[in-house]
């Protein structure tokens, strides 16, 4: 496995459609704010908090998203999604 780090690391592609609903949500929430902890995802997307931290917890399994300062969350760089 690639380091994040690294900066030469390709554009990795996501198709959006292998997700739930609720997991392109959050996704989309993500992108839009750029940086968000999982109390604000979940008071946008009236969703409760524990939901949004296991789709958050998945989606860094999978590499799709960080956690960064202050306990928030962003896409990774070279995420491409796709419908």
């Amino acid at each position: 496995m690639k380091s994040k780090n690294n900066k030469e690391q390709k554009d990795r592609t996501v198709k959006l459609n292998q997700y739930d609903e609720n997991t392109i949500k959050v996704i989309t929430t993500i992108k839009k704010n750029q940086e968000i902890d999982s109390s604000n995802i979940s008071e946008i997307l009236d969703l409760q908090v524990h939901r949004v931290n296991s789709i958050l917890t998945n989606l860094e399994i999978e590499d799709i998203i960080e956690m960064t300062t202050g306990c928030k969350y962003k896409i990774i760089n070279n995420i491409i999604f796709i419908p």
